[in-house]
């Protein structure tokens, strides 16, 4: 089988023509067409060559690029993490390696800017984690995971589907200690209401301000939280 000879252009072949008379301005000339490629096209993704001629990606914004493709590529994000095995452990080891043990705070005011004693302080302090340790099977608002537990699904959520919504609530249970709680919401029920189409603020079910800030959440219900 015959290798087919890499067809030069023209600069090369000049090249090769001064080398017959001056090997010196020949390799100064290869050595600064060399540099001059690497110099201006720092991303070999960008240049422009025979097997990138016809690569004619869209020039839109980060929106206009995602959006319309954003719930295709979520469902196979978990298609993927439910029944590819490489997929699974890559998601849970990152996880893993993110969230670990979990936040594990430690209270410490500064006491004498609050103008108390050190034995008040020291007080204060072991109540405050004593509180935070009673509240961690309590966080779910849908009472089936503990503050830890959230964590790890959070992060799992963010990697499977680009994003996750966590909406603090104050409730008022009498089985509850305490009335803060974290309602754990699936980026899938964002959505742009129908009459919301055309107002460029809204974007996925996400109301942004003028400097690109979140300022709602909106569902196909048009149910709003702010």
């Amino acid at each position: 089988m015959r290798i087919p000879k890499k067809r030069l252009s023209l600069s090369e072949r000049f090249d090769n023509f001064i080398g017959v008379f001056s090997p010196r301005v020949a390799y100064r000339r290869k050595m600064f067409r060399f540099a001059s490629k690497y110099m201006f096209s720092a991303y070999r993704g960008a240049t422009k060559d025979r097997l990138k001629s016809s690569w004619l990606p869209g020039g839109g914004s980060a929106d206009q690029d995602l959006l319309p493709e954003l719930p295709d590529l979520r469902e196979r994000s978990r298609d993927l993490n439910r029944n590819d095995g490489h997929t699974s452990g890559i998601t849970g080891t990152v996880v893993t390696n993110t969230v670990g043990t979990g936040i594990k705070p430690q209270s410490r005011i500064d006491r004498e800017r609050l103008g108390v004693d050190e034995e008040l302080a020291l007080e204060f302090q072991r109540k405050a984690e004593r509180n935070w340790q009673r509240w961690i099977p309590f966080a779910d608002a849908a009472e089936r995971m503990n503050f830890y537990e959230i964590q790890q699904l959070v992060d799992r959520e963010i990697l499977e589907n680009g994003e996750v919504i966590l909406l603090p609530l104050m409730l008022t249970d009498e089985n509850r200690p305490y009335k803060l709680v974290l309602e754990i919401i699936e980026a899938d029920r964002l959505a742009t209401p129908l009459n919301k189409r055309s107002d460029k603020s809204t974007r996925d079910g996400v109301q942004i301000g003028e400097r690109g800030e979140p300022i709602a959440l909106r569902s196909k219900r048009q149910k709003q939280v702010k």
